[in-house]
């Protein structure tokens, strides 16, 4: 170390970085965050015609209480959405960052590194299709035989419209995108970040206690100082 400088371990670490390094971070932060929100809008858009379809008649009640075209209904719906997506996205990404989590597909392709991003898409849809076509064989073959579950589909149909095969798919894409973007990296990496901060806060206190056991057998093992 040089005589007379005032270089602590903390700042040393930074010696060496580029000025723009933590613009750069937060330049990919926002970018990220842009892709999430606007993936998990699309489902919302894709949504609409699904939830106009089965709440037709809840909607046209809703219409004729508050004076509005159900279509008005449906833009204050989704703008109350966007928002709340927005605030999901940033938390989210904010607290996966603290974790030290991240979403390597967009940033490979943010980063234009297009086989990585490919590769790494085609087996996810494949996994995704694979995954569907099981759920699809399990419910049509073992749940929707038993006696129970038919009863309920039969109720369900029965007592509102049902949506075609077409705004079915379209609102898959909500589960599938929108919602996920919800719970994965928005609440479940705030409560993971969460938790490792009342481990860490419970570590603390078990050292303090810890250093407070260790001193007092120290003072009772020493003895009176006289």
């Amino acid at each position: 170390m040089i005589p007379g400088s005032r270089i602590t371990p903390s700042k040393s670490r930074n010696v060496g970085r580029r000025p723009d390094a933590t613009s750069e971070n937060q330049g990919a932060f926002w970018k990220t965050a842009v892709v999430l929100w606007i993936s998990a809008l699309c489902g919302v858009f894709l949504v609409l015609p699904y939830v106009a379809t089965l709440e037709n008649k809840a909607l046209a009640a809703a219409a004729a209480r508050t004076h509005l075209k159900v279509g008005e209904l449906l833009t204050i719906s989704v703008v109350q959405t966007a928002i709340l997506l927005a605030i999901a996205v940033i938390l989210g990404q904010w607290a996966a960052r603290k974790l030290g989590l991240g979403t390597p597909l967009i940033a490979a392709f943010l980063a234009r590194l297009r086989e990585r991003s490919l590769s790494m898409l085609v087996v996810a849809l494949a996994l995704g299709i694979a995954t569907a076509l099981a759920l699809m064989m399990l419910d049509h073959w073992i749940f929707t035989p038993i006696p129970a579950v038919a009863e309920l589909i039969h109720n369900v149909e029965g007592g509102s419209a049902r949506p075609s095969a077409w705004q079915g798919l379209l609102a898959s894409f909500y589960g599938a995108v929108t919602e996920e973007i919800l719970m994965r990296p928005g609440l479940l990496s705030l409560l993971a970040l969460a938790f490792r901060t009342l481990a860490r806060i419970s570590d603390w206190g078990t050292y303090q206690r810890l250093q407070h056991l260790r001193r007092c057998r120290w003072c009772s093992s020493s003895g009176p100082l006289y």
